[in-house]
């Protein structure tokens, strides 16, 4: 970017004392913390309270002759937030934010709930405990390419319940499930897929009847091996 000759005056900052000057500014990019946007005479500038690159500013007075101002202007870039911007023509350009990623989380390690928080979850997610419940809510996603889309593993039982809407991918495994003791119960409504093996796994530890072991499926469940 090369701003040349940009002339205006300025006397609502102390922090740069320009009532009429002339300052040119040569940098393509930078990264800036916090700060505004304004725009004289058809000509962006920024004030902004930090920026991440080594700026070089001359002040032009009436005599002509250079004076650097980088002093000064640092006073003014000083700041929080991250942002990046380019100025090119007028146009300003900035970061899209990140979305937030579906979870599978508790607050009291016996109930778990797997929710639709925007994005799908890219990372496999873990539910370990004693005897817990697993909701899975219409919406929520985990497409990973981690091993196990969903790992539950339990010592004394575990009900999980997945709701129609939802969508379980892994490379592997979509739902795997491993029990030692009390009854595992499993009832999906949704999409389960297991890409190279089992699309559910279960495994109930000791002697298994209808009482201690359940798998209910009315959704879609697709495994590269097995479906169950």
């Amino acid at each position: 970017m090369k701003i040349r000759k940009t002339c205006f005056q300025d006397n609502r900052n102390d922090a740069i004392e320009l009532l009429y000057s002339c300052w040119s500014m040569e940098r393509r990019f930078g990264v800036l913390r916090g700060g505004h946007m304004v725009k004289r005479k058809g000509v962006v500038a920024s004030f902004a309270p930090h920026v991440g690159f080594d700026t070089s500013f001359t002040e032009r007075t009436g005599g002509g002759k250079a004076v650097p101002i980088r002093l000064a202007v640092a006073k003014l870039l000083r700041g929080s937030a991250p942002l990046a911007l380019v100025v090119a023509g007028g146009l300003a350009v900035f970061p899209q934010a990140s979305h937030a990623q579906d979870e599978c989380r508790t607050t009291d390690g016996i109930e778990f709930v797997c929710v639709d928080d925007g994005a799908a979850a890219t990372d496999g997610q873990s539910v370990t405990g004693s005897a817990v419940t697993v909701q899975i809510h219409p919406g929520f996603e985990v497409n990973t390419l981690d091993q196990n889309a969903i790992n539950v593993e339990t010592s004394n039982g575990v009900a999980i319940d997945q709701s129609a809407g939802s969508s379980i991918t892994g490379s592997d495994t979509g739902l795997s499930v491993n029990n030692r003791m009390g009854a595992l119960n499993l009832f999906s409504m949704g999409n389960v897929t297991g890409a190279n093996g089992s699309g559910i796994y279960a495994y109930q530890l000791g002697y298994v009847t209808s009482d201690t072991l359940t798998i209910d499926v009315s959704g879609s469940l697709v495994g590269g091996s097995y479906g169950i």
